[in-house]
């Protein structure tokens, strides 16, 4: 799978757009975004457990 920015910089590519380096400043922000607004959230998925 990857780390998160790779993942970022995939969906760049995926929808023709250039990516940003690895480390850059917007996937830093962006990752710092994403786990601000989950925080507190339960874990959801297939393989989680309770």
């Amino acid at each position: 799978i990857g780390t998160i920015q790779k993942r970022f910089q995939e969906c760049n590519s995926q929808v023709r757009a250039k990516p940003y380096e690895a480390q850059s400043q917007e996937y830093r922000q962006l990752e710092y975004f994403l786990s601000y607004m989950s925080n507190g959230m339960e874990l959801n998925g297939p393989a989680s457990r309770r």
